[in-house]
């Protein structure tokens, strides 16, 4: 049997029986109620303002009333009706409940309905307000992580050996860079007291060193012997708002679990990078270790690959490498290597 639904064709098949007219009618109705739940989901100017917040971004409930001023009761009663039309999907951070536009799948029968009702929400303009609310959140996010290594710059290092020493994947990861051009100039994102800077500078003709945190900086530099400490640049900053030269690699190890926006940095690495240039990225699987972030200052508790393929492909990036590494203490790593291959226009 067919059915057409706005374009879209469904096909049931049964084997070994014949669809009876009153079993027709039954799959038809479901499908109208279906419809009508998405139709109806999509019908109010609030919900509508959701779904156009930056498509990639993740969202608590007291964050998104924050964005849009609106009372949490308004907001969860909102957010219910997009999630019950599959609309905006959720992601468990821990204690913590985050909501996203839901990534449209195959097997949906509205999958093109939902994507171009996306693609005409993306066209229409973002009001300054709900701009300024989407910074303000990010700004917190960022804030809370600068407050955290300030307060804990002597303990991160210990703390962060809790959950993933970089004993464990460092071997991994020196065999990637060892494929590298060494003419490559690098920035390396956050990258604390790691014996992983030391390896960049060993190897690479240019290193800069970028944290927005001067103590954690004071800390790499220290760690450092005279000569790598000569060819690396130390930059307090935060790559969001960084207008520098252009480089051939980006390494972020076990950072992008800090940052406010993981979505939003795949964008902002793209402006730093080269044509063909290379992203690595180590960093969690997802987990349910909520005491990360007590300890370890973490805002996000892992990513799906999924998620960061996705992240990438949408910046302009081609996933090349990657390698998933189980610890003893149940955590997973997941290691990551992106070439940067923007469209010609």
């Amino acid at each position: 049997m067919l059915m057409f639904i706005l374009g879209h064709t469904i096909t049931i098949t049964f084997i070994g029986c014949t669809l009876s007219s009153k079993m027709s009618a039954l799959l038809k109705r479901e499908a109208t109620g279906d419809l009508l739940v998405v139709c109806k989901a999509s019908g109010d100017k609030l919900r509508l303002q959701i779904l156009g917040i930056p498509r990639n971004e993740s969202f608590g409930v007291t964050e998104l009333c924050q964005v849009f001023n609106v009372a949490q009761p308004n907001m969860t009663h909102h957010l219910k009706i997009l999630a019950s039309a599959g609309l905006v999907q959720t992601r468990k951070e821990g204690t913590s409940v985050f909501y996203r536009r839901a990534l449209t799948a195959d097997a949906d029968p509205f999958s093109g309905l939902k994507q171009k009702l996306y693609d005409t929400v993306d066209l229409e303009p973002v009001t300054t307000a709900v701009t300024l609310g989407v910074s303000r959140v990010h700004r917190q996010r960022a804030q809370r992580s600068q407050s955290f290594f300030a307060r804990h710059a002597d303990q991160i290092s210990e703390n962060q050996d809790l959950i993933a020493p970089i004993e464990s994947y460092l071997p991994t990861l020196c065999e990637w860079l060892e494929e590298l051009p060494r003419s490559s100039s690098v920035i390396e994102i956050g990258p604390g007291e790691s014996p992983l800077l030391s390896r960049l500078a060993d190897q690479f003709k240019r290193v800069t060193a970028m944290d927005h945190s001067i103590s954690m900086l004071q800390k790499a530099r220290a760690r450092l012997n005279t000569t790598c400490s000569r060819r690396v640049r130390f930059l307090e900053a935060d790559i969001s708002d960084f207008d520098g030269p252009m480089v051939e690699l980006i390494v972020l190890n076990m950072v992008l679990h800090h940052l406010s926006s993981p979505s939003m940095f795949f964008q902002d690495a793209a402006r730093q990078l080269k044509p063909g240039g290379t992203l690595l990225i180590a960093d969690l699987s997802p987990h349910k270790q909520d005491w990360a972030r007590e300890t370890c200052g973490d805002q996000w508790l892992g990513f799906d690959p999924v998620d960061l393929t996705h992240w990438s492909e949408d910046a302009g990036f081609t996933p090349e490498k990657q390698s998933f590494l189980g610890l003893n203490n149940g955590f997973q790593i997941q290691l990551r290597q992106f070439r940067y291959s923007p469209t010609l226009s």
